[in-house]
């Protein structure tokens, strides 16, 4: 019965899905999409966003999980297998590998510089620089209110509350703000 049931909501899923995909490819706005998905509760809202990640992202896994309240900014994002988003995450112009965690309150901006800064004359809104597309390694553990403005890089765990300004060496225990590396895994202390 319980299996039926999630078949049942897998199914709604994909139609409530269908409209947000519509919606896109008629020319709305790609993040106010998926800020409006990212809002939905419970089993049918992972089925949502998983639906409508797999049929809109450059690249997506079918077992994608997005927690509620976390979003993606941009559609030309690729996110390999077995990857857990959780909750109030923002991810902007990125590749993911495969097997990644990214905790809550993460933010994963498309680089460091996104505003130019010295030239006095430009305001702020008028000073857009290009974004960095950042990539982050497989079996990757981000943890909760981090801000990753780097590459990070294959088997890496990034500690909580840590800013990522520069790529680190691999399976690297990086902390702190701007984030070092603590150790590396796997070598004794």
């Amino acid at each position: 019965m319980r299996n039926f049931i999630k078949n049942v909501i897998s199914l709604i899923a994909r139609f409530v899905a269908w409209y947000y995909i519509i919606s896109y490819f008629l020319n709305k706005n790609y993040k106010l999409i998926t800020l409006r998905i990212s809002d939905i509760d419970g089993y049918i809202g992972f089925e949502i966003r998983r639906f409508f990640y797999n049929k809109t992202l450059k690249t997506s896994a079918l077992d994608l999980r997005v927690h509620k309240g976390a979003y993606f900014v941009y559609p030309n994002v690729s996110v390999g297998r077995r990857c857990s988003i959780e909750e109030n995450t923002v991810i902007s112009l990125c590749d993911i590998g495969d097997d990644v965690i990214i905790a809550a309150n993460v933010s994963l901006m498309s680089g460091g510089n996104q505003h130019e800064i010295d030239d006095l004359s430009l305001k702020f809104h008028d000073s857009n620089l290009p974004l960095k597309r950042i990539k982050i390694g497989n079996n990757v553990w981000i943890g909760t209110r981090s801000t990753i403005m780097a590459d990070i890089s294959f088997g890496c765990v990034i500690g909580a509350g840590s800013v990522v300004t520069k790529k680190m060496p691999i399976n690297s225990i990086i902390g702190g703000v701007p984030a070092t590396v603590i150790r590396i895994r796997g070598e004794k202390k």
